[in-house]
């Protein structure tokens, strides 16, 4: 039990992390092209 809220929590982390990198590497990619 505890091991699936840690992995929940593992998994939400990486899509919030990606949800907030992915605007930023956007925007380097349109600086560089």
């Amino acid at each position: 039990m505890v091991k699936r809220l840690l992995l929940a929590a593992a998994v939400s982390g990486v899509l919030m992390g990606a949800a907030q990198a992915a605007p930023l590497g956007c925007r380097l990619f349109s600086d560089w092209f």
